[in-house]
Parts: C-alpha cells; structure tokens; sequence
C-alpha cells in the first residue's frame, strides 16, 4: 500500500497527511480504520481531502490578502482626498502679479504642498514644501506645517 514519493504516513490506527497554510505546517490524519488497517482507499481519500483543504487555505489566505489590499486603498484614497482638500481653491491676488499653481503628487499621498494667504500687512506669504521620503508621513508633516503656517 506504499506509494512511491507519497508524504502520507500511518501507524496502526492513524493515517496522517501533511498541510501548508499560511499560519505554517499542519497535518490532516484518519483514525480508527473500519478494520484493522487503512487500505488503498482511505488513503486516496485522505490524499483527495487534503488537496482540498489545501486549496481552501490557499483561497482563503488569498482572499484574506486582497481585504487587506483594498482597505489599504481605501485608507491612501482617504488621505489622498485630504491632501487635496489643504490646497487653496483660489491664490491671493495682488496688483503686478499673476499666480497658478498645480500639484501632481509623485506617489498617491506624498509630501508635496503649496498654500499662499495675504498676511495682516497686505503681504502675500508663500508656503511651498517638498518633504522628503514621501508617503503618508510626510503627508502628515505637510499637513502639520500647514497648520501652522496658517
């Protein structure tokens, strides 16, 4: 009843298997055989069962992965929307200049942010900043900075 290269093993009245998952190796096993011992059909079964349960966990492991991905896009949308939402709509005018700006962030959420206001004397401050290392914590000091500058 041996199969060549087969990782089923049994003694007596056990017939064990082994599983891959994502939390390590387990084990799949039969006990107590209707006779004395397993015989060539209890171990197709157990060999069936197993590639089963195999491609359950996979599939399981596979979906759980993919939440995990879309909440993670779900949360850089989120701050993306707010990074945005801290730019001004419109710049301070003032006579003899004209102004625009634009803001393409490298990464989703990044550290890029510009802001200009007109100060008690009429003086139009500028705040440009270019945090290094990008991503959401330099998204968070920009956002920071922001509010102190105004």
């Amino acid at each position: 009843m041996e199969r060549a290269g087969s990782p089923l093993a049994w003694s007596g009245d056990l017939l064990v298997t082994p599983l891959q998952g994502p939390g390590g190796p387990g084990a799949l096993g039969l006990v107590n055989p209707p006779t004395d011992r397993f015989d060539a059909h209890d171990v197709q079964l157990l060999a069936s069962v197993a590639e089963q349960v195999s491609a359950l966990i996979e599939a399981a492991d596979t979906r759980a992965e993919r939440e995990k991905n879309q909440r993670l896009e779900h949360e850089l949308e989120i701050a993306a929307n707010l990074q945005r939402s801290l730019l001004p709509l419109r710049l301070p005018e003032a006579p003899n200049l004209r102004a625009a700006a634009y803001l393409r962030p490298a990464r989703r959420v990044g550290g890029d942010f510009y802001d200009a206001v007109t100060s008690d004397t009429g003086a139009i401050l500028l705040l440009l900043a270019d945090v290094a290392g990008k991503g959401m914590p330099a998204a968070l000091l920009t956002a920071l900075d922001h509010a102190v500058f105004i």
